[in-house]
């Protein structure tokens, strides 16, 4: 029997987050007889790896480059350099780092393949002159350019490339059936989580400053003023701002209202409690988790800044972070009066958003690439 063909995956992290998301769902759907991932490990552990081991793939841990460059250097080009894997799927956040995809470039070996899932804004010096500079470098590339967004494409491949039409979206698609609105394990989950008779207000994403969870507080702190039995629930790790969100719940006064829920693997079912769904991101790549919110057919709130991509159902509204906390309550309370829940399935599947159909672009992309 012929071997499938190997794809080693980078950029994964300890944290659930969208890139992990979108990469697993992919790899749960592509026939893995053909295709074979394997998780590039540069962080003292990655998040589902007891789930890859068991589906074949390999986790290649590795120094961080932090720790020891040239260690971390030579462990990549003698990995790359092995020919074991057809191509490298760079998951990038920005270009400041592109080693791996310069590497397997000049190996002239694997293909190499950037995939960008952010439009962000980087907020030291340094990164943003290394963005720009390996931008460039690679803007004359024979490589494979994937981006989640036209914004996303931008950011990562630049306008130029973006413009002329070089970019391929794949979209950040969800097993839309696991996410579609169930009163029963609705009942259930408020039932466990002690939310019957609340106004669920709730947010899934990393405490992380892109997310802007210290506006949320203040956004919910005004929602509470007009709506007293209004309960916050967050869903996410740790992104180096817990402690200063936290602090800012006290501040507020509002921390007995307030459910951490940490990293949880059951957040379709979660969703199912939220009467609305709030994240005011200072900036996205596309943001999956307001595709799974509308899913689950609840009434999503997002920034202005979020890619329009997004607006998948009539579910979405967009809030801009230039108004006050108290217009985005208001806001939030209008828009969550007589709203119903409703089966959003055949729309989101209608706007590419399936992962099977997306599982089936990229396999045909990976198996191309050998042709």
């Amino acid at each position: 029997m012929k071997e499938p063909i190997r794809i080693l995956q980078t950029n994964f992290t300890q944290n659930l987050g969208g890139i992990e998301t979108i990469i697993m769902n992919i790899y749960r759907n592509i026939d893995r007889k053909k295709i074979q991932f394997d998780f590039l490990d540069d962080c003292n552990g990655i998040y589902f790896q007891e789930e890859i081991e068991k589906m074949g793939g390999n986790i290649i841990r590795i120094p961080t480059r932090r720790q020891n460059y040239l260690e971390y250097h030579r462990i990549l080009k003698k990995l790359i350099n092995s020919g074991v894997y057809t191509a490298v799927h760079c998951n990038c956040l920005s270009d400041a780092n592109i080693d791996v995809a310069k590497i397997a470039y000049k190996s002239g070996k694997t293909k190499v393949i950037i995939h960008s899932h952010q439009d962000m804004k980087l907020r030291h010096f340094k990164s943003e002159v290394l963005h720009r500079y390996n931008r460039l470098w690679l803007s004359n590339k024979n490589i494979v350019r994937l981006a989640c967004s036209e914004k996303a494409a931008m950011w990562i491949h630049g306008k130029r490339i973006t413009k002329l039409g070089k970019v391929q979206i794949v979209h950040n698609a969800i097993e839309i059936d696991k996410f579609k609105y169930d009163e029963e394990i609705s009942a259930d989950y408020k039932s466990k989580l002690q939310l019957n008779g609340k106004f669920v207000i709730g947010c899934i994403g990393r405490f992380a400053y892109q997310k802007n969870y210290e506006f949320l507080a203040e956004v919910f702190s005004e929602i509470k003023k007009i709506k007293s039995n209004a309960v916050l629930v967050c869903v996410g790790g740790e992104g180096g701002m817990l402690e200063t969100v936290i602090e800012k719940f006290k501040a507020l006064d509002i921390w007995d209202s307030v459910e951490l829920l940490g990293i949880r693997e059951d957040i379709e079912k979660i969703m199912q409690t939220f009467d609305v769904f709030v994240l005011p991101s200072r900036w996205e790549g596309l943001g999956i988790v307001y595709i799974e919110a509308q899913a689950a057919g609840v009434l999503t709130i997002a920034s202005d800044v979020v890619p329009k991509e997004t607006q998948v159902t009539e579910c979405i509204h967009y809030i801009s972070l230039k108004e006050s906390p108290r217009f985005w309550a208001e806001q939030i309370v209008k828009l969550s009066s007589g709203y119903k829940k409703r089966n959003t399935i055949e729309k989101i599947k209608d706007k590419g958003y399936d992962i099977f159909s997306v599982a089936q672009q990229m396999q045909q992309l990976y198996l191309s690439l050998v042709e």
